[in-house]
């Protein structure tokens, strides 16, 4: 099998499986599609290079493929590319506030109840002025 039919055989069977990285698989798509017209290919159409990659993604992205389509006539590669690009970066950004958020939660002090009903705080702070302890 030439080069080029290698290439276009994995370009072809490129799919990509709930869980992966989208944005490497994206990648990775447009790698396999720019080495077969280095191999001698000619470049493929813009609007079914769209369409393949969106058909690459799994069902768990089927809304956002769905978004995608919804009231346009023509498809092009660039728009599905940076808008999959773009969701990736959103579920990277929210995965690093759920983080944070999660530190500063474990990071909160305790309030214990004393046995008259009032709060008291788990800290002993000193006072800034004189290095007193403060309750």
């Amino acid at each position: 099998m030439s080069s080029r039919m290698h290439a276009k055989h994995k370009l072809w069977s490129c799919v990509m499986k709930d869980g992966e990285d989208l944005s490497a698989h994206v990648q990775i798509f447009t790698s396999l599609s720019c080495e077969i017209v280095a191999l001698g290919d000619q470049p493929m159409n813009n609007e079914d290079k769209a369409f393949m990659l969106l058909q690459s993604l799994p069902n768990s992205l089927e809304h956002l493929v769905q978004t995608l389509m919804y009231g346009k006539d023509q498809l092009l590669f660039d728009d599905v590319y940076y808008a999959l690009l773009s969701e990736d970066s959103k579920k990277m950004v929210g995965k690093t506030k759920a983080t944070s958020t999660t530190l500063i939660v474990e990071r909160g002090r305790t309030r214990e109840r004393l046995g008259n009903g009032k709060a008291r705080s788990g800290s002993k702070g000193r006072s800034k002025s004189r290095g007193i302890p403060t309750r």
